[in-house]
């Protein structure tokens, strides 16, 4: 991802990420991803992650690689968000160990005006409007 920018809402600012790829290993088909994170004194956040299959381990293989790295990096916490519209993301995050722990309401508005082309709402009519904050605690 040479040159690859992203934007974190709260804060405005861009940072160059760092890609980390990884493949379920058990799958027989090529399974690959790819998650973003950043380091930011000791926590890390998931900027994205996407698979090209689903339920094939490749996300939870790609999260298990993000918490090593925040590991290795000292972070204290890994946390990232999703809309509340993507409810098969936010079973996946509960289910690999990870806890809600902020809904901040209206925030896609705030996106909407650095991004326009986000949608008022998914496939299935639902509103897409708050953000959902997940974190995993490391030991």
């Amino acid at each position: 991802m040479r040159g690859a920018r992203c934007w974190s809402l709260g804060e405005g600012n861009y940072w160059t990420p760092r890609p980390i790829r990884a493949s379920s290993g058990w799958s027989t088909a090529a399974a690959s991803g790819l998650a973003v994170v950043v380091v930011d004194g000791d926590q890390c956040e998931v900027l994205s992650l996407a698979s090209q299959l689903q339920r094939a381990g490749v996300g939870r293989a790609l999260m298990q690689r993000c918490f090593a790295y925040a590991r290795e990096q000292g972070c204290r916490r890994v946390w990232l968000t999703t809309t509340n519209d993507n409810v098969t993301a936010i079973a996946f995050y509960q289910r690999i160990g990870m806890d809600l722990c902020a809904l901040h309401l209206r925030a896609v508005e705030q996106a909407r005006l650095l991004k326009p082309t986000i949608p008022m709402h998914d496939d299935h009519g639902v509103a897409i409007a708050h953000e959902l904050e997940f974190e995993l605690l490391l030991a």
